[in-house]
């Protein structure tokens, strides 16, 4: 008898949030079930693939991206035929609606999970494209047997766009608690290595350059606090953070902190760097459950962020959280935090990694899946 199996369908492979929920989620639950886990990218599989593969999680790709459909057709009935799975759940808005389609197509009556990790302040601000498919999901959302939201705010901004209430399941992000033990020995190296003054304070974003990470609000933020604290250094990683994006070294021009920023670009492994940074700064517009979030945190690292999403939730009383679209309030708090001595902003971090510990483990996020898939199978 073959062993049980779940289909998770997303987009793509490549480094991002979900993806790293999907890996945590997967290779969690395999490893603790009977449950086998199978990973379906939409387009052709991503920088995470290999990863994936290599801790037992079976990956397809459809190909989509280069309208390989008759491929994708027989994948998909290749999986339904020979790996049955007993549940398909889709992660973000397109996942979502091939894992509806996929049901309907082939006539197979097995539930259907949507994952839902953006919050929706204002479809207007999402693509054309990305519009239609929230819209045309509203419409056959009743038609799920479960909508999983990893935030309360983006459970209650989409049931106000028609996603049914009475589908809605909440469950959070979960993190691995990484020992810091090696953290004054990664700040050093890190300082070393970039030519940094131990007397300069560093603040620093990860993400990849998206049109909701705002980062025109997080340069000017960065500009108003240069002017208010020379000896400060600036760090971004993430997709398209180079010196090669046109638009970005724009604003950074624009707002004369050349001198004092560092581009490093997509790094694998992003948390030797963010152990380095005294604030982990947040600018987005319009996010559910950010993971950096709760990853700075867990680093024990102070946090100042937008309010978006569920952000003030998660972050509660051991960071400061503004409002969105604000330069100077995003680069006044961050001068808060600055003017600290090292015990305070010390124990404001270590007060933030004990939240995640005790509010976000990755063992609480995998037990509240594992419950909802016992009672759909």
């Amino acid at each position: 008898m073959n062993q049980k199996s779940i289909l998770h369908i997303i987009t793509g492979l490549n480094r991002g949030g979900a993806e790293k929920s999907l890996f945590s989620l997967t290779t969690t639950l395999q490893n603790e079930t009977n449950l086998q886990h199978l990973v379906l990218s939409l387009t052709t599989g991503g920088t995470l693939e290999q990863k994936f593969n290599d801790s037992g999680i079976l990956t397809f790709s459809l190909g989509l991206n280069k309208l390989r459909f008759i491929h994708a057709y027989k994948t998909l009935q290749y999986i339904l035929q020979n790996k049955q799975p007993v549940i398909i759940q889709g992660w973000m808005y397109h996942g979502n609606i091939i894992s509806s389609l996929v049901k309907y197509i082939f006539n197979c009556k097995i539930p259907i999970v949507w994952n839902i990790r953006h919050s929706l302040y204002n479809i207007k601000h999402e693509k054309y494209f990305t519009r239609v498919v929230i819209k045309i999901c509203s419409m056959i959302s009743i038609n799920t047997d479960a909508i999983i939201y990893n935030s309360k705010k983006s459970a209650s901004l989409h049931e106000k766009y028609g996603y049914k209430k009475n589908k809605t399941v909440v469950i959070n992000n979960g993190f691995i608690i990484p020992n810091i033990a090696n953290k004054l020995k990664e700040q050093k190296k890190f300082r070393v290595m970039y030519n940094i003054s131990k007397n300069n304070k560093i603040i620093g974003m990860v993400g990849n350059y998206r049109s909701f990470k705002d980062y025109p609000t997080c340069i000017k933020a960065f500009s108003k606090i240069k002017i208010n604290f020379p000896d400060v250094t600036f760090v971004l990683v993430g997709i398209q953070i180079s010196k090669e994006n046109d638009e970005l070294m724009r604003l950074i021009k624009l707002y004369q902190i050349e001198k004092d920023i560092l581009l490093l670009g997509e790094i694998k492994e992003t948390a030797n760097i963010i152990k380095s940074f005294d604030i982990f700064m947040l600018s987005s517009m319009s996010e559910s459950f950010p993971n950096v979030i709760a990853e700075a945190m867990s680093l024990s690292i102070p946090v100042v962020a937008t309010d978006t999403g569920d952000v003030k939730r998660i972050v509660e009383n051991t960071g400061l959280v503004v409002e969105s679209r604000n330069p100077d309030s995003l680069g006044n708090a961050c001068i808060k935090l600055l003017k600290y001595d090292s015990a305070k902003l010390s124990s404001l971090g270590n007060k933030a990694r004990h939240r995640i510990q005790t509010n976000y483990s990755l063992a609480q996020m995998t037990i509240k899946y594992n419950e909802l898939y016992s009672s759909l199978i």
